[in-house]
């Protein structure tokens, strides 16, 4: 049984059938990063999912096996290994906030 729901034709790819919190503060985390792997040794493919905290800057990346199938789906979707989806972190206030003080904007 899978933790985790696939979607193929996603840029995403992966989503928990759980809801992910922070370890130290709670907080719902949000998606930062999700990252496709060929694992050349034993020909199979993984899906690494990165969420982070808004409220602490906690991060986790859980690796999530995936068939080769799901794999070329979600390469399709985003036309390559990496997805950051930026417009969820754009629209979040505190998080702009610790970024213009380090200089982004």
């Amino acid at each position: 049984m899978r933790l985790w729901d696939i979607k193929k034709d996603d840029k995403w790819g992966a989503y928990p059938k759980f809801t992910l919190r922070c370890f130290f503060c709670g907080t719902e985390l949000v998606p930062r990063h999700s990252v496709l792997h060929k694992v050349l040794k034993n020909k199979s493919h993984a899906l690494d999912v990165s969420y982070k905290c808004p409220n602490c800057d906690w991060y986790v990346t859980f690796g999530i096996p995936i068939t080769k199938e799901e794999f070329e789906s979600i390469y399709r979707a985003r036309n390559g290994y990496v997805y950051e989806p930026e417009e969820i972190w754009q629209n979040k206030e505190k998080v702009k906030e610790k970024l213009k003080a380090l200089g982004y904007w």
